[in-house]
């Protein structure tokens, strides 16, 4: 999996706090078996601080997983033809649309940021400007023509 530096650090604070969750958890579960009289198998809440213990350390290992299978991006190495951040100006049904290529951490459809690995930003990765590209999405096709690609250097990802 390939990240960027941003997306890396967002990784490692999740993974950070989860840690920190985790202590909290721990900490509470301590409080619950002294108040529950160490009777743990009678104890509503202290087994209720156990299931959500189990649940954070399977996301702590998940994210710790993720962290040793990825990739991080520099700055100035490109996919295919475009770097992650690089941002579009496409006319998608005749309507004038901005989207970011972004990594799998910081992917926000809603604002324009596309994952790199999503079918439209690869059809995007290899596109160029005034080129039209026709995407079936669903039932529907969609009509895309690369209007402008930001040429200023990677947009989101060096923040």
């Amino acid at each position: 999996m390939i990240v960027s530096k941003t997306g890396y650090k967002k990784i490692q604070d999740m993974k950070n706090n989860l840690s920190n969750e985790l202590a909290s958890l721990m900490s509470e579960v301590t409080e619950a078996a002294e108040v529950g009289g160490n009777l743990w198998h009678d104890n509503f809440m202290y087994e209720q601080l156990q299931v959500q213990i189990r649940g954070k350390e399977k996301e702590l290992l998940d994210i710790k997983e993720v962290i040793q299978k990825v990739d991080v991006l520099e700055d100035d190495i490109f996919l295919q033809q475009v770097p992650l951040g690089r941002k579009f100006i496409c006319d998608i049904n005749d309507k004038l649309e901005e989207w970011t290529i972004v990594d799998l951490y910081l992917s926000d459809p809603s604002k324009g940021e596309i994952a790199y690995n999503t079918p439209l930003a690869q059809y995007l990765i290899s596109a160029k400007v005034g080129e039209n590209i026709i995407i079936q999405i669903g039932e529907n096709n969609r009509n895309i023509k690369i209007i402008e690609i930001d040429d200023s250097g990677l947009a989101k990802q060096n923040e």
